[in-house]
């Protein structure tokens, strides 16, 4: 794709494995249209690693217009970083901005390391293909994560046939050196700094663009989950609504909650749960219980608008809800949740017996020992309405249970939680 502007010099961009050729967008299109930069993008249809024999012939096509600038300025991140170095000989680049890039797939041209993306590599076609000296014109600027150990990898084998390219530290930006950078200003200082040679605007750039960074902090977190995981645990629990933490929790929830358990931290898992409980799905809740149950004993409980625990008295066989102090000074038995295609059972389970909670014709509430289904219904703030016959089970003020409400509002609204207990 070409695009016209009045940038005075071209640049050409290399896209990565996030977004392939359509006709429309194109790798750093917002900041190009934005600073009005003439451009010629290159896009791959598939994760192909821009085959010489394609960008030779997408060259030729362009080649009266690439006559017409002595200055051109190439740019990609990972398999477009790659594409940016290995062709700016093809285009006679005099600056490269290469953002983590692979320096070969080809595991033969690697010493001492894998060079992953395997799935994508394709013997036939990509054996050899790693970056030459013969390859690269320009200035080579190499941003990377210090920490990040395939990148540093990768970085040390262009290093290795482009000894005067300039290493650039982003330090916590893990592989996504490229997303950490983003914004229009950061594109134009870079390029700036970059085309001069003027190594302190591109590192005042990064350190500004790393300030308090989605990406960094995800780097960071991800990192103290394997080093610190319990300490992290009650570091987030006691922070107040952090967008950027609720984004980075989504990957990493999973992760730091099997290291905290290995670690046998209980209050920090149980501190970490409760403050993460209302954002979790159901499916999720149950994904945590399977990977809890190889570390400790996991119930998957019901808790009310009262913020009590749904349980049974076996003296007054009857159900009610209460606290959790109530649970272990007195004899109430915590019900769990079974689900079963859509409905749920609530049980009672001692060593010899398993009981279901049940509703009469009446709505009272009975422990028998026929399983008995209740409808779950979920509601838009996560909670759920549990229906048998056509009535709401319902949690009353007075620490009652009952099943006889035509309509269901909050006292009938019920959370589905997790409870561990060490073995």
């Amino acid at each position: 794709m070409w695009r016209r502007g009045d940038s005075g010099y071209l640049l050409i961009t290399f896209g990565d494995l996030s977004v392939f050729a359509n006709g429309l967008n194109f790798y750093a299109d917002t900041p190009a249209d934005k600073l009005n930069l003439t451009v010629f993008a290159v896009m791959a249809k598939g994760p192909n690693w821009y085959p010489l024999a394609s960008l030779a012939a997408a060259k030729a096509a362009v080649s009266s217009r690439l006559a017409q600038y002595e200055e051109i300025v190439i740019n990609g991140s990972s398999m477009g970083g790659y594409g940016a170095i290995k062709h700016s000989k093809l285009f006679d680049a005099t600056t490269i901005l290469a953002y983590c890039p692979q320096s070969t797939l080809d595991p033969n041209e690697c010493v001492g390391f894998s060079p992953g993306w395997q799935e994508y590599f394709k013997p036939e076609s990509m054996i050899g293909m790693g970056v030459k000296q013969a390859d690269i014109s320009g200035q080579l600027y190499l941003f990377s994560d210090p920490r990040h150990a395939l990148d540093q990898s990768h970085l040390g084998n262009v290093l290795a046939v482009c000894p005067d390219a300039q290493a650039i530290p982003v330090i916590s930006g893990g592989h996504d050196i490229a997303p950490l950078l983003a914004g229009t200003d950061n594109f134009q200082a870079l390029l700036d700094g970059c085309r001069r040679g003027n190594l302190q605007q591109i590192r005042e750039t990064i350190r500004k663009a790393r300030k308090d960074n989605f990406y960094r902090k995800r780097v960071l977190i991800a990192d103290a989950i394997i080093r610190r995981p319990a300490l992290m645990a009650l570091v987030i629990s006691n922070r107040t609504e952090d967008e950027h933490l609720t984004r980075i929790l989504s990957d990493q929830l999973m992760k730091m909650i099997q290291a905290i358990a290995k670690a046998e931290s209980w209050d920090a898992l149980v501190a970490l749960l409760q403050k993460f409980s209302t954002r979790l799905s159901l499916r999720q809740k149950l994904m945590i219980a399977l990977t809890l149950s190889r570390y400790c004993q996991v119930g998957i409980r019901m808790t009310t608008n009262f913020d009590t625990t749904v349980c049974y008295d076996a003296v007054r066989d009857t159900a009610l809800h209460s606290n959790f102090v109530r649970l272990e000074d007195e004899d109430f038995f915590p019900l769990n949740v079974e689900f079963k295609h859509g409905s749920v059972r609530l049980v009672l389970q001692s060593s010899s017996y398993v009981f279901y909670l049940a509703s009469d014709s009446s709505g009272r509430l009975l422990a028998v020992q026929n399983e008995a289904d209740f409808e779950l219904v979920p509601r838009a703030d996560g909670r759920y309405f549990l229906k048998n016959q056509g009535r709401y089970l319902s949690a009353q003020p007075d620490g009652k249970l009952c099943c006889d409400r035509s309509e269901a509002n909050d006292w009938e609204a019920f959370s589905i939680n997790l409870h561990i207990r060490p073995r």
